[in-house]
């Protein structure tokens, strides 16, 4: 299954089409797993052997084509576990409780980490495809 979505930008971004093609493959295998997991820029850059702001450009195209949303995890900076994930920056608060420590972190505390995940409409389409839907 191709993501039809995404033929306006490889038209219109014709340089960029074996870049749209690769991640697509790639997040073909994301998605057919038992259960999609989080798309992770730096780990599609390895994957694909370019740079991660190349794979930042190509995955916000499949945001804007409707497959993918990005999603920011507040991480502790001493465990990288996941304390809380937003769907915007401007949600992330000041200070957040920290499960690990056992307190609150401020932004010294803690970083950021973009990451992607499949829209439910995609994960839909999707599995109807594989049933033969």
């Amino acid at each position: 299954m191709r993501f039809s979505e995404l033929d306006r930008f490889r038209n219109r971004y014709p340089q960029l089409s074996s870049y749209i093609a690769a991640a697509e493959d790639y997040l073909q295998e994301l998605l057919a797993r038992p259960k999609p997991v989080e798309i992770v820029p730096s780990l599609v850059a390895q994957r694909l052997s370019v740079d991660e702001e190349l794979v930042l450009s190509v995955l916000l195209l499949f945001d804007e084509a409707g497959i993918i949303e990005p999603r920011y995890q507040v991480r502790c900076s001493d465990s990288d576990g996941v304390l809380l994930e937003f769907k915007t920056l401007r949600e992330i608060p000041e200070r957040l409780y920290c499960p690990y420590h056992g307190r609150d972190h401020d932004r010294s505390d803690y970083y950021v980490e973009l990451v992607f995940i499949f829209r439910p409409s995609t994960i839909e389409r999707y599995s109807k495809a594989l049933s033969g839907r």
